[in-house]
């Protein structure tokens, strides 16, 4: 038997695809569209050049179409994570830090808020209670400031530097408890 002329795929993509399973439709579904013109192999390859530089489908169907390559973890990068935390358990500083993300401000913004009891940034008594929540115990306190002392300032979390930040409001605190009597009265 006599073999049907060979098609041109067209480039080779560059990234691997994911298997498409299609249904061929019959000819009688394909009547004016743009397979219907392509019966002929070089009307078809005519049609498919002119629809690739159209669509410039090099990058878009590949783009489209690529299997989503997985990222793997760096699970170096999540021990030296870690390490980072050294005055407080991991558990507190992460709640230190969902403290903190209930501000939607910088830490600079928040100490100097606590500084001048800022209105505009303590709007309720949750956001007194969120830092009296940060506010370091006396084992914490100890552990933050002999590591200030030493020089490792630099190696510790975003909590831990937030904590050490509050031990320099003097009576921090008082302040905050004061300040929440405001909310309260």
């Amino acid at each position: 038997g006599s073999m049907g002329a060979l098609v041109d795929p067209g480039p080779k993509p560059g990234k691997k695809m994911k298997a498409l399973h299609w249904t061929k439709l019959p000819d009688t579904r394909a009547k004016h569209t743009f397979w219907d013109g392509t019966k002929n192999p070089t009307q078809r390859k005519k049609a498919l050049d002119d629809l690739r530089k159209t669509l410039e489908l090099t990058t878009t169907f590949e783009g489209s179409f690529a299997q989503a390559v997985r990222k793997k973890v760096n699970l170096n990068r999540a021990k030296e994570r870690k390490k980072t935390v050294l005055a407080m358990d991991m558990k507190r500083a992460t709640a230190v830090g969902i403290s903190l993300a209930k501000f939607n401000a910088s830490q600079d913004d928040i100490v100097r808020a606590i500084v001048r009891l800022d209105d505009s940034v303590f709007k309720s008594s949750e956001n007194v209670e969120a830092i009296l929540k940060c506010v370091p115990t006396d084992e914490e306190r100890k552990a933050l400031l002999s590591l200030h002392e030493a020089g490792n300032s630099s190696k510790l979390s975003d909590a831990e530097k937030f904590c050490l930040r509050l031990l320099e409001i003097p009576n921090i605190e008082a302040r905050m408890k004061t300040y929440l009597l405001k909310f309260t009265l």
